[in-house]
């Protein structure tokens, strides 16, 4: 699956999916689905889609539906990307790494 088409999905369904990934793809649309974040969740999809021969729209819906924001922020692996994306969800961390 082509990633225009990841994206049209995650924007068609985003309000069928758990709050924490409706936030996630509200903060990637505004992005431009640009983020590296993205590339890596992209990535991700595509390597469990081959590895677990599923359909990605199967894996796309099964992964969205039930992500926590904790598991979102695994998504992120640049620093300054996921401080943006705390301040955009207006949750900020009790701790710091």
């Amino acid at each position: 699956m082509e990633q225009s088409e990841v994206i049209q999905q995650l924007i068609e369904q985003k309000y069928r999916f758990s709050e924490s990934a409706c936030q996630y793809i509200e903060w990637n649309e505004k992005k431009g689905f640009r983020s590296k974040a993205f590339e890596w969740f992209y990535g991700n999809m595509m390597l469990l889609s081959a590895v677990n021969d599923k359909a990605m729209t199967i894996l796309l819906e099964e992964k969205m539906s039930r992500v926590t924001y904790l598991e979102i922020l695994t998504f992120f692996k640049d620093e300054d990307e996921k401080a943006n994306f705390q301040t955009y969800t207006k949750v900020v961390p009790l701790y710091r790494d």
